[in-house]
């Protein structure tokens, strides 16, 4: 803190009385937090700024003699405001004590910008080279700005990194006064935070790292305050991110529901990083340098990677806390009207082209590097300001993987999960059990089974989900997912033990709190149900697969629920048993809520989902002898499935096409039927195969086998 002399005509008793007073207090404070010691330097920094307030403006560090009752008073201010404090942190909750300090800090900084009060320094305006930054609203929105960057970063990050993104930019011009003619340039955008920045530093909100530059970070407790303000549950965010890279199949629930803004505040936050073409925004002055057509110097272009560098960390960062792809897919369908639509993408698309983006910027990184002229130290000192260690390449390959497998961008997702394998491979894990690439083959053995590859007994993601299901040193969700996939392909091979394993997969997920896994699964229960066993047994499956992933918040496994639930429906619409007008309602109904998740899966950009509610609209369509507009639906849900090599819903489309064109033109059935055989028999679907033979059959005995 400032160093204030202020000189006090006191009493002794009176100065023994009350420093009594303080010190029992304080005392009280000091157990409460469980003597915390950041809570307790954030506390005492707040506390030595209400103090100060009565002396402000009053002489504060002249020299001047006070009054014993006017610095009684003041001592009078802290007392109750130490009560208050004291008050709050008794006050039964879900929250702990340390939390309760850093709420009230935060409080007690907005109270004093909005009245005006000077800085903790007891300068009334932070003076710059040019001009300067005065106490109130927008400088109040400035500090909070830069404590939310340094929170969503979660690592330690320059003032030049900080000052490159767009949001924390803004309300840094917003906060400075400037001399008329004056530009607000980068240059007094980084005077102004780079003061701000050691205002918080004197306030106890936030560390600075010695180093060349200095660097700044939070302490875990005043990052934990700004992601509750994202959604965030009350956790350890540590504890919520088990896995090293993500997994589609099993992702943490303590994650947050971003709102639309902090969506929006985080997506431009990672595109101003990357120098990403988002909102046709400028380019940043190191990307117009690097990218001119004119030479650098090699000094200045040394600098200007060394900047890049860090960006990328910074939005790097971001992408592995409290934005990846376990964030997106808990997008809720009832802020779908809400959210930003800044491009017709969709959001995981969206999230999908940052990933890219930043894969796209680490390689010409490197290119740019080998360009520059050798130099004593050079290989030293890029080394160190490389911007990604091994293990996040692997990550980035495996999340681009992951999101794409999420979209059903089936092919897509093979290649950067191939890239991400044979990365962990050659640089981190060059053994086949190692976890990161179990990790990998189990997100791989979930685009195998969508591709129609993982269906043949010769399959290498069949072998590897059996090694990886049979080693009992491994964690068991691993196991259990190993073990589900593999029940998944038995069902798709004709398996008839299908239901208990499915089950039992379940069961266990359950128990280990994986609600996604467990939901994905009992939704493939249901649909085995649906077309085996019965539609009592399909929706009580379903219903538990709804309710798994509702538990879990994960949207996009809910979303994919409710469309098999909705199949379930249909088919149950169409047995006998039922009149005429009640199939018609029910029809009615399924329309209606059709319509619901179709824009849902255009809002996030899944074109999965989207494929799937085209072939149920088909079926709907064919059900009522609309042909024309079953066949567009139909047509239009196979493009999609053979752009993104969709093997098993291809096979779905070609026979339902196959229905469509017997009523209409008998002549293209057979041709359309033996395809979807043709195809099954590659991939060993034998459970589709015989059902195809089956229909086959009815249309020409003699072409079956």
């Amino acid at each position: 803190m400032a160093e204030y002399k202020i000189n006090i005509d006191i009493d002794a008793g009176d100065l023994k009385n009350i420093s009594n007073q303080v010190d029992q207090r304080f005392q009280e404070i000091y157990n409460s937090v469980g003597r915390g010691r950041f809570a307790l330097s954030v506390l005492l920094a707040s506390m030595s700024e209400h103090f100060l307030e009565g002396f402000e403006g009053e002489g504060a560090g002249t020299g001047k003699t006070q009054t014993w009752d006017y610095c009684e008073q003041a001592l009078d201010r802290l007392i109750r405001y130490l009560d208050r404090v004291l008050a709050d942190l008794n006050m039964p909750g879900d929250r702990s004590r340390d939390d309760m300090v850093i709420e009230h800090a935060l409080k007690r900084l907005r109270r004093r910008h909005e009245r005006g009060l000077p800085w903790p320094d007891g300068r009334s305006a932070l003076k710059l080279a040019v001009g300067e930054v005065k106490s109130g609203i927008k400088a109040l929105e400035a500090q909070r700005s830069i404590l939310w960057h340094l929170a969503v970063i979660g690592q330690p990050v320059t003032s030049q990194v900080l000052a490159d993104c767009p949001l924390l930019r803004e309300k840094l011009m917003g906060a400075m006064s400037l001399p008329t003619g004056a530009v607000k340039d980068d240059a007094a955008v980084l005077a102004a935070l780079e003061a701000l920045l050691e205002i918080l530093h004197l306030r106890c909100l936030i560390f600075r790292v010695n180093s060349s530059p200095n660097r700044y970070s939070l302490h875990r407790l005043v990052q934990r305050h700004f992601f509750r303000s994202l959604g965030a549950p009350f956790v350890e965010y540590p504890y919520a991110d088990q896995y090293t890279i993500s997994l589609y199949a099993t992702q943490p629930n303590e994650l947050p529901t971003l709102e639309p803004d902090a969506h929006r505040d985080l997506r431009l936050t990672v595109a101003g990083l990357i120098d990403f073409p988002l909102y046709s925004r400028p380019q940043s002055d190191d990307e117009v340098l690097l990218n001119s057509a004119e030479p650098v110097p090699a000094d200045k272009e040394e600098a200007l990677l060394a900047r890049r560098a860090r960006k990328l960390r910074a939005a790097l960062g971001i992408l592995r806390s409290i934005y990846s792809v376990a964030v997106i897919a808990r997008f809720d369908d009832r802020h779908a009207n809400e959210l930003p639509r800044e491009s017709q993408v969709g959001f995981f698309e969206g999230h999908r082209q940052l990933v890219r983006w930043i894969i796209r910027k680490a390689v010409a990184w490197d290119h740019a590097v080998e360009r520059l002229p050798l130099s004593a130290g050079l290989g030293e000192r890029m080394q160190a300001l490389r911007p990604f260690y091994a293990e996040d390449i692997a990550w980035l390959f495996n999340e681009c993987g992951v999101l794409s497998y999420a979209q059903g961008r089936i092919a897509d997702a093979a290649f950067t999960l191939d890239l991400a394998r044979r990365f962990v491979e050659q640089n981190l894990e060059p053994l086949p059990d190692g976890p990161i690439r179990a990790r990998i083959a189990l997100n791989r053995a979930a685009v195998d089974i969508d591709a129609g590859r993982a269906l043949r007994r010769s399959s290498d993601t069949v072998m590897a989900m059996q090694s990886l299901a049979a080693r009992e040193w491994e964690h068991p969700v691993p196991r259990l997912l190993a073990r589900g996939y593999l029940a998944l392909v038995g069902r798709w091979r004709g398996d008839a033990r299908g239901v208990g394993e499915f089950q039992a997969v379940i069961d266990g997920l359950r128990t280990l709190g994986r609600s996604r896994g467990a939901s994905m699964f009992a939704r493939h229960l249901a649909a085995l149900h649906r077309d085996e066993t019965g539609f009592d047994a399909a929706r009580k499956a379903i219903d538990d697969a709804v309710r798994l992933a509702l538990d879990g918040r994960h949207e996009d496994i809910r979303q994919a629920a409710l469309m098999t639930a909705l199949s379930i429906t249909f088919h149950s619409l169409r047995g006998s048993g039922r009149s005429e007008d009640d199939r018609h309602r029910g029809m009615e109904r399924l329309r209606h809520e059709l319509t619901a998740i179709d824009l849902y899966a255009e809002t996030m950009g899944l074109p999965r989902l989207t494929a799937e509610v085209l072939t149920l609209k088909g079926e709907i369509q064919l059900t009522g002898g609309d042909f024309d507009r079953a066949g567009e639906d139909i047509i239009r849900s196979l493009q999609i499935a053979s752009l993104h090599d969709m093997r098993l819903r291809k096979l779905t489309g070609l026979v339902l096409l196959a229905q469509i064109e017997a009523r209409r033109s008998p002549e293209g059935v057979t041709a359309l039927l033996e395809l979807a055989k043709d195809i099954a028999s590659r991939i060993e679907a034998h459970a589709a195969n015989a059902h195809y033979d089956q229909i086959l059959r009815e249309f020409d005995p003699k072409l079956s086998h």
